[in-house]
This record gives C-alpha cells, sequence and structure tokens, in this order.
C-alpha cells in the first residue's frame, strides 16, 4: 500500500470518532509487538472481539510498520534488556525483515522476552498518544460534516412539531442550551426553579426565534417534582430530546454542611436525572429518532476532597449514560453525555473559579462555546464528549496518574475557594 492510498483510506473512515480511535489505538500496540507477518491477524481478531473498528487497527497496524520499520523492534530489544536486566544478549540484527522474524522466533525465550516487554513499554504510551490524536481529528471532521449541512438548510425551515426538554434552562449553560436549539428551530419545554426569571427568557426565545416554547417552573429538589414535571408534559409535548442540564454543586467541608445541602445535590444530580429519564422514555422511544444528552463534568473522573458528593454525583451520570447508551445501542433513542470543564455559569461558580488560579481556569469555555459543542456532537451521535483542547488533555491526565496525586492536587486548588458564601445552582 503506498502512503497515499493509506491516507486516503484513512480519511474515509467512518463511524463515531471514539470508534475509530479505539482501533486505531489498538493497532497502534499489535503493532509494537514482536509478532512480524501476524500483527495483522491479531489486530483484527482482536478488534472483533473487543468490537472496535477494525479497518482503522488494520490501517494503524501498517502505519507502525511504516513509520517506524524495523527499528521499533531494535528499539524494543533494548528496553526489554534494560528493563530485565539481561547480560550478555545478542545483537538485534537490522539487515532485514527475514532475518529479524529469523532472530525473533529463534534466538530463545530471553530474546522474545526483551522484544515482548519492550513492545509493551512504548506500545501502550503511543497507544494512547495515537487514540487521543485521531479522536481529536475525527471530531473535527464530524463538526466540519455537521457544518455544512447546517449551512445547508434553508435559513427559515418549516417548524417541526416535536419538542426538546431541557432541565435547569434559567441559569448558565441551560440557558445556553436552549438558545442554540431555539436558532436550530427546535421547539423547546423549558424548565428551571422558580424565581429564575425563566418566563420571560421563553418570551424572548418566542420572539427572536419564532419557535414554540412552554416555561414549567419545578423544583427538582422536591421528591415528586419529576413526577408532577412528566405529568405535565406526557400527552401535550412529544418530546424527542431530553436534555438533564440541572445541576446542583458547591465547596464545602463534608463534615460542615447540613445533610439538607449533600440531600439536595443527590436528588437534582442523581434522581431527577434517573426518574426524569425514565418517565420521558417511553415518548422517546415513539419516535423515529430521539436523543438523550445527560451533562456531567470532568469532575466525573477524579474523586475531589472538599467537593465529595458532586462529583461522585457527576460520576453516576457518567456511568448511567454509558450503561445506558449501550442498553439502548440499536434502538431509536441515542444517549449521550457530555463532561464540560470550567465554565462561568453564574455569579457564584465564576467566582469560585477565580479563587482557583490559573491551574482551574484550565479549559475555561463560555457556556455559549459548550451548548454549540454539545449539539454537534449529540446530533452526530458522538455518545461522551468532552469539550475544550486542554480539557480532553486534563481527561488524559486523570487517566494515568494516580489517585493519591490527583486528590493531593485538587485539594490544594478548592481550598482557595472557603472563606467566600456559598450559592448553590439548579
Amino acid at each position: 500500500m503506498k502512503l497515499r492510498e493509506f491516507k486516503e483510506k484513512f480519511l474515509r473512515l467512518k463511524g463515531s470518532p471514539a470508534y475509530i480511535a479505539k482501533g486505531v489505538a489498538l493497532g497502534t500496540f499489535i503493532g509494537m509487538t514482536p509478532f512480524p507477518g501476524f500483527q495483522l491477524l491479531i489486530a483484527l481478531g482482536l478488534a472483533k472481539l473487543l468490537k472496535v473498528h477494525k479497518t482503522a487497527a488494520a490501517l494503524a497496524v501498517f502505519n507502525t510498520n511504516v513509520f517506524t520499520g524495523i527499528f521499533i523492534f531494535a528499539f524494543n530489544y533494548y528496553i526489554g534488556t534494560v528493563l530485565m536486566n539481561l547480560k550478555d544478549m545478542p545483537a538485534f540484527p537490522t539487515s532485514g525483515v527475514s532475518e529479524m522474524s529469523h532472530f525473533i522466533f529463534h534466538s530463545g525465550t530471553r530474546v522474545f522476552g526483551a522484544l515482548f516487554l519492550g513492545g509493551i513499554a512504548t506500545g501502550i504510551p503511543s497507544a494512547v498518544i495515537m487514540f487521543y490524536l485521531s479522536r481529536i481529528f475525527f471530531q473535527k471532521k464530524h463538526n466540519i460534516m455537521n457544518n455544512i449541512q447546517l449551512n445547508n438548510q434553508p435559513s427559515n425551515p418549516t417548524p417541526n412539531s416535536n419538542y426538546t426538554l431541557i432541565t435547569g434552562a434559567g441559569t448558565g449553560l441551560g440557558k445556553a442550551l436552549a438558545k442554540e436549539c431555539a436558532g436550530r428551530n427546535m421547539n423547546l419545554v423549558l424548565t428551571s426553579l422558580p424565581g429564575e426569571d425563566l418566563p420571560e427568557y421563553c418570551k424572548l426565545l418566542i420572539d427572536q426565534f419564532g419557535v414554540d416554547v412552554a416555561c414549567l417552573e419545578e423544583d427538582l429538589r422536591q421528591e415528586n417534582s419529576v413526577y408532577i414535571l412528566a405529568e405535565k408534559i406526557l400527552g401535550k409535548y412529544p418530546v424527542d430530546m431530553l436534555i438533564n442540564n440541572a445541576g446542583v454543586g458547591g465547596s464545602k467541608a463534608f463534615g460542615s454542611v447540613a445533610p439538607d445541602y449533600l440531600d439536595n445535590i443527590i436528588m437534582v444530580n442523581v434522581r431527577a436525572t434517573a426518574m426524569l429519564t425514565r418517565l420521558l422514555l417511553p415518548e422517546l422511544q415513539k419516535h423515529k429518532r430521539a436523543y438523550i444528552l445527560n451533562v456531567a463534568s470532568l469532575a466525573s473522573f477524579s474523586p475531589f476532597a472538599f467537593k465529595t458528593v458532586y462529583p461522585a454525583s457527576k460520576a453516576f451520570i457518567w456511568s448511567f449514560s454509558r450503561g445506558l447508551y449501550e442498553e439502548l445501542k440499536g434502538s431509536s433513542v441515542f444517549v449521550g453525555v457530555i463532561h464540560p470543564g470550567p465554565m462561568a455559569t453564574n455569579a457564584d461558580v465564576s467566582a469560585r473559579i477565580k479563587t482557583q488560579g490559573w491551574i482551574g481556569q484550565m479549559g475555561l469555555l463560555s457556556p455559549e462555546r459548550v451548548a454549540k459543542i454539545a449539539l454537534k456532537n449529540l446530533i452526530a451521535r458522538n455518545s461522551l464528549v468532552i469539550p475544550g483542547t486542554l480539557n480532553k488533555l486534563s481527561y488524559a491526565m486523570m487517566k494515568t496518574v494516580p489517585t493519591w496525586l490527583q486528590l493531593s492536587i485538587c485539594a490544594r486548588i478548592v481550598r482557595r475557594e472557603f472563606n467566600r458564601p456559598q450559592i448553590n445552582s439548579l
């Protein structure tokens, strides 16, 4: 295969960015292992077993061999001998593929063991790097294609009769999501806490975009609120998109907070998300194509001291979303989850972000930017979204840095938020 043909095949890969990226990571790793002549078969077999993109895995094996060639095996051999502390080892042949294959398979277990261990040592970081690079690349490709589709739509499309339900639409990301949906000619059912001027905002969206907007004020901290909300919606508004955005959090020492403070986080972040999804699922399943988007957080991937319950509740949303995505795969309902980093969603959150210094402000995005990313990726059927390049890097670090070190770093950042009033937001 020529290099140009390889590029063309790689660019034509179809599937979600994560699905393709997993195949690339697998192929890159296998390309580092000491199985010349068998790498492609191994990669295809594992791709089928692990349900990742087979073509991407095969192309990644080819890419690894072309760009590293015989020298990666020599390097892995050297790394392996160092890690195993092997002495008096024979020199690795670099004269040709046949000599190398003979050396690998006929020089004994010490040689093969060194190559295998060295391949793992270099293959894991290489696979991780290629996973994120390819995911970012194909995510951008998806976004470009979505933009083309959106730009080709008529400027004043005929309004549809379906509705998008957005919780927590009175402030921050919820307001931005509502405006982004209205700009896409989507009818809306918006909910928020009473007293957040939601009726005025609904009227503004109606006047600006000409869509139908229903305003329902409910306090999701109350036990029966999700049932009341569902009763108001079902049979009246044909909902084909549910966005569980409402959330509450803050930074306080666990032992100093009132039990109600913790109960509010659990009721809104965990219970309301799960129960509202369950109550509206039969309605969503009536539609030929329907969507669920759950708003988690970058905090889903690491425990935090002085937040404790909040990241745990967002970890629930991540786990709940991924499980439901798999359960509903192949049905008309698609499930996505987005993990925003820091956002200046209201006065309290903005003040807390400022106290955290430059580390806490890394990856800071506006609610409007996150809303745009969220809708594009949901429509493109990307099930796991982390908006912003710096936030993607933070996610990668959370997956590799030991938990004890994460806890120490995060605790130092969050401690800076103390000695200031806390304002919960829904």
